[in-house]
């Protein structure tokens, strides 16, 4: 809880704590630009009151610091970037007496000199994802994909396929891998087909491709690896 651990290369050592005085900080999602430019993101979960506090931690190369700790309900659980911009995923959740917990908002906010600046919001829980394609940020928010361009988001497409599963990556435009419930589609421009169909739902790919040029790799987790070659 709160523990971030480094690797030099023979072993793992932590190499920063992020101690609360009212709750438990647990880290949500990593992201940096290069070895001295990293970020966290979070949730505290308060022990004063049902709430949550997102957070965002930096590393600058020698120290970790507290970038921004939100003083609202809050719950930081994805974040990503290019060379210009960030970009973090808040979900806003209520914690009622009788231990109902439910999605007030989803909303993407833009990170920025220890600000945050809101892009979108939608006063349900919706399906969104934060991903970059050929190294511009895009947002899938339910069955649509925009780019994040000049602090705004562009439609770019609508995937309106019943297993799609909200997430997308690629190397451009017009070269998208799309994960599904049941497979894995690719857009190239025009259309959406499916290159690979499993045989149960909900085994879709998680976490990004690995791509390398000619050759992907999908993790499919706890089913298997899928291997693709580019003709």
């Amino acid at each position: 809880e709160g523990y971030i651990w480094h690797y030099d290369g023979n072993t793992w050592k932590v190499n920063f704590i992020y101690d609360q005085s009212d709750g438990f900080a647990y880290h949500m999602d990593i992201w940096g630009r290069n070895a001295s430019d990293i970020y966290v993101c979070g949730v505290i979960n308060l022990q004063s009151k049902k709430e949550q506090r997102g957070f965002i931690l930096h590393y600058n190369g020698v120290k970790w610091e507290e970038y921004y700790k939100a003083d609202y309900i809050s719950q930081f659980n994805s974040i990503i970037g290019n060379d210009k911009n960030v970009l973090v995923k808040n979900i806003k959740l209520i914690f009622e007496p009788n231990n109902n917990i439910w999605a007030d908002s989803t909303s993407v906010l833009e990170v920025g000199n220890h600000t945050l600046n809101k892009i979108f919001i939608q006063k349900v829980e919706g399906q969104i994802s934060l991903s970059t394609v050929a190294n511009k940020l895009h947002v899938v928010i339910d069955n649509s994909v925009f780019k994040f361009e000049n602090g705004v988001l562009l439609h770019l497409i609508d995937i309106n396929l019943p297993n799609f599963a909200h997430r997308v990556f690629g190397r451009d435009n017009k070269d998208l891998f799309i994960s599904m419930l049941d497979g894995i589609c690719h857009y190239n421009g025009s259309d959406i087909t499916y290159l690979y169909k499993f045989d149960t739902i909900f085994s879709y790919y998680v976490g990004k491709p690995l791509d390398f040029g000619n050759e992907l790799f999908f993790n499919i987790p706890h089913t298997r690896k899928l291997h693709g070659k580019l003709k």
